[in-house]
């Protein structure tokens, strides 16, 4: 595994660290590394079956701070809203579910639980053929499936899927692989999320993706937008559960959010049209594109980029701007 070298010429990072940036520019691994090898990249757990989200408008509100919020009705893909309403608290009802279903059903009394679909999505990063390599699906600590699967070749994306009955209480799903022969980076061969976390769609565009892929992050230290996409989630999940605060969150803030899907675009599909012409763009309770060409020389080696995670918490958590001081604009 190689941590990635300082200016200095002197290897000291592991996955997790933090540096100083003021004067210091985080030199990397050059692209040629990974050409030579392999590395299995472990990028998102999907989860099916998908319901429908709440489909949430901002309201132009000249003077204030932040909106109110609408329901807002597309109309048309069956997984969209259909009503509108001005009470945020209602169930929008939709012509797939019109009892306004949002998660899958546990079991009750004699009615078996829902049965769901994890699906792992493994990439070979690298710029060779990888070896076999051994899987594992652990649920809440406990391991419930295991296997094996041949090579995969340079740039190949391969899923594997595990069906669980799906539980009431909030759990844990991890996923892990073991090449028979180590690849360039261990750290992203294991993924794991909360079962009840809100689910988050990226886009991006495939320059953008394309860009990044070609350079050592110095913040998840590989060479992948879903690693430093997943770094930054992991990140917000462990600040709410720190955020503890009497009386309110004494145990912490208890929502969770994971990535559910990475969608690559080419500039032609125009991010501000073509999403909402895809099902799952309503069946993801957010999203967040990534279409700046110049966005990765920005970001790339902030350690971390911490306006994707505010942003994140508009879009999920309905979690308004608070920067002005003084007493709110509507009291």
């Amino acid at each position: 595994m190689h941590p990635g070298l300082l200016p200095n010429g002197t290897s000291g990072l592991v996955p997790g660290d933090c540096f100083p940036t003021s004067g210091l520019l985080f030199q990397g691994l050059p692209l040629s590394t990974l050409q030579q090898t392999f590395d299995l990249d472990v990028t998102y757990i999907e989860r099916t079956p998908k319901y429908p989200s709440y489909c949430r408008h901002h309201l132009g509100c000249p003077g204030h701070g932040f909106c109110d919020q609408v329901w807002e009705s597309v109309g048309g893909a069956s997984c969209e809203p259909t009503t509108k309403t001005n009470n945020c608290e209602a169930l929008v009802i939709d012509t797939a579910h019109p009892d306004g279903k949002r998660w899958p059903d546990p079991a009750v009394g004699q009615n078996p639980a829902e049965t769901v679909t994890y699906i792992a999505h493994i990439i070979n990063k690298g710029g060779q053929q990888g070896t076999a390599f051994s899987y594992s699906w652990t649920e809440n600590g406990s391991v419930v499936a295991t296997g094996s699967h041949s090579a995969l070749a340079a740039g190949a994306e391969l899923t594997l899927q595990l069906q669980r009955p799906w539980l009431a209480a909030v759990g844990t799903i991890d996923f892990a692989l073991t090449p028979n022969q180590p690849d360039l980076f261990s750290s992203n061969n294991h993924l794991t999320i909360d079962t009840h976390a809100l689910a988050l769609k990226i886009f991006v565009y495939k320059n953008v993706y394309d860009d990044f892929n070609k350079q050592q992050s110095a913040y998840s230290l590989t060479f992948s937008f879903e690693d430093w996409i997943q770094k930054h989630i992991a990140l917000m999940n462990d600040r709410l559960a720190a955020s503890t605060y009497n009386p309110e969150t004494p145990n912490g803030v208890r929502e969770r959010v994971r990535i559910d899907s990475f969608q690559v675009y080419t500039v032609a599909d125009n991010l501000a049209v073509t999403p909402q012409n895809d099902l799952d763009f309503y069946c993801e309770d957010g999203n967040w594109p990534y279409t700046s060409a110049t966005v990765v020389a920005n970001i790339i080696n902030e350690t971390p980029h911490w306006n994707f995670i505010h942003e994140v918490g508009h879009r999920l958590l309905g979690r308004p701007d608070a920067a002005r001081a003084g007493p709110p604009l509507w009291l």
